[in-house]
């Protein structure tokens, strides 16, 4: 019970302390609701793309799988020849998916819409332990060629395009001039792990010829362990069948391996270590706030020594003096959470305003019961930084010299101050050298000639159905056409058509020079290429 009364005591002395000041008072909360509030922000950002779990069941378990050659590819999709040996040899994996993206055009009723799919094996939903919210799942025997005339829609084009009708299932849907029967409805919150917004699923439903098909590398895999087994072991089997397919077929698989990474890592790619920079970096900002605060604290101290010899000439122990100074500081430090909250929402939306848009898990970005936490925690470190070297200095205050003296001896202080600015010196340069390497990083990121004009370039990306346009000569009618209607159109200099964009994608053919000895065509160098119309060059 004294311990509390005591308690209470120190509360109320603190807060008496810093209303006499209410100036420093007031720059020192600013000082650390600026690091304590941007720390916060930064945090919820790295928590929710980062360590945040997935949103799948036992998401520790599933792994994204990729094929890698270190002399051509590094980081490949996959063959669908090698995903099908894959399944017939592995005995690790419990389910084995594949899937790749794929674009329907939507006619019928209504305005035609351009949707991003996915083309998928019949057991991914199962894997990621998804139930239709209408219909079902593909059955097994849908995903053959031939019989994947099915598709299973989004929740949102659901609701968007047939107003939420009880009784979609089994109607037909026109995808790309081919009709589909409905089977089922999911909700939108379901992502791959790529994260994107897809409206539309179909079967992957590999024809004979892809079953083995070994060199075009194109369909993505993702795999849930069996229980029990490690990352490692997955490793080591799939690196084994990979040598098993190298040599059945080496003019196709010969250098290739496959990498085995947990579906988090997966996701998040590149940006992990970018966020973890971002964090850092916030980290130290908020050591440089703690630090000037503590500065003005020791400057305050010097005013405050004859106030502590006078309690120590009196009974006062070194602890109780010690608490009601660690008292003060934590008081300061929790005045500096409080106002930091609004700052960290804030900062929070404008960080979400201002990310890439292709930064991944944005969706899961908030401040929650974990940022509250991760807060409180940040504040009783603050709290100890920033009242550690003031309290030490005035703790060791000798009663009888500090009486005789006055506060004119000061040298202590004045050394730990001197400390404390060198540190923030320090820790200041280190942000203002990777801050100037970064602005220096993004204005040669401007500088890069593309090797283009980009001013006044506008593109439109156009898929036209194989099924309507299989022939060639119809393709180039329809290709002269869309030319020559959109040169005509006011404020237009040139047009031009290609079948990839600069920059924006990359198209591989392996290519060999006439009067040199040539290889299989399967081992043949490879480069990047894109057919392009007759003023495609001028229009760029």
């Amino acid at each position: 019970m004294n311990e509390v009364q005591d308690l209470i005591k120190d509360v109320r002395y603190a807060l008496r302390i810093l209303a006499r000041k209410p100036m420093f008072t007031a720059v020192a909360v600013i000082t650390l609701a600026l690091g304590i509030g941007a720390t916060t922000a930064i945090f919820s950002v790295v928590y929710g793309v980062l360590l945040r779990p997935l949103d799948y069941p036992e998401p520790e378990r599933l792994v994204a799988l990729r094929e890698s050659n270190p002399l051509k590819q590094p980081d490949a999709q996959i063959a669908p020849g090698n995903f099908v040996e894959w399944q017939r040899q592995n005995t690790v994996f419990s389910d084995l998916a594949a899937y790749r993206n794929i674009s329907y055009n939507l006619s019928g009723d209504g305005d035609p819409e351009r949707l991003l799919a996915g083309r998928v094996s019949a057991g991914l939903f199962k894997m990621f332990g998804v139930q239709p919210l209408l219909g079902r799942d593909f059955f097994a025997e849908e995903d053959q060629s031939g019989r994947e005339k099915v598709v299973i829609i989004s929740e949102g084009l659901w609701q968007r395009r047939f107003g939420s009708d009880p009784n979609i299932i089994g109607r037909s849907l026109k995808l790309s001039g081919e009709d589909f029967t409905i089977v089922g409805v999911v909700s939108s919150a379901f992502r791959l792990p790529d994260q994107r917004k897809r409206e539309l699923w179909t079967p992957i439903a590999f024809t004979e010829t892809e079953t083995t098909l070994h060199h075009a590398r194109y369909i993505e895999a993702i795999a849930r362990l069996k229980p029990g087994i490690s990352l490692a072991q997955t490793q080591a089997e799939m690196t084994a069948i990979a040598g098993r397919l190298a040599q059945a077929n080496p003019a196709t698989n010969e250098g290739w391996t496959v990498k085995v990474t947990q579906v988090l890592d997966f996701t998040v790619g590149d940006a992990r270590k970018i966020l973890w920079i971002l964090f850092a970096a916030v980290g130290i900002v908020l050591l440089i706030a703690c630090s000037n605060v503590s500065s003005l604290l020791l400057a305050r101290a010097a005013t405050r020594q004859r106030e502590i010899a006078i309690r120590v000439a009196i009974g006062a122990g070194r602890v109780r003096i010690a608490r009601q100074l660690a008292t003060e500081s934590l008081l300061l430090a929790l005045l500096g959470a409080l106002a930091a909250w609004p700052i960290a929402v804030w900062g929070l939306q404008a960080l979400l305003a201002i990310a890439p848009t292709d930064l991944p898990r944005l969706a899961e970005v908030t401040i929650d019961k974990r940022a509250l936490l991760f807060t409180f925690s940040v504040t009783l470190l603050t709290a100890l930084i920033v009242g550690l070297v003031p309290m030490l200095q005035l703790v060791k205050t000798d009663a009888n010299e500090a009486l005789k003296c006055g506060s004119d001896r000061a040298s202590g202080k004045q050394r730990a101050g001197n400390l404390l600015i060198a540190a923030e010196v320090a820790l200041a340069l280190v942000l203002l050298v990777g801050g100037t390497l970064l602005l220096r990083s993004i204005w040669n990121a401007y500088q890069v000639d593309p090797g283009f004009d980009e001013h006044n370039a506008l593109a439109v990306t156009l898929q036209v159905s194989e099924k309507k346009y299989a022939d060639k000569e119809q393709l180039a009618r329809l290709s002269q056409q869309l030319v020559q209607d959109v040169s005509t159109l006011p404020g237009v200099r040139a047009t031009g058509l290609a079948r990839i964009l600069p920059i924006v994608h990359d198209l591989s053919i392996g290519y060999y020079v006439e009067g040199q000895p040539r290889e299989s065509d399967q081992n043949l160098p490879v480069t990047n290429y894109s057919a392009v119309s007759p003023d495609y060059f001028n229009a760029m």
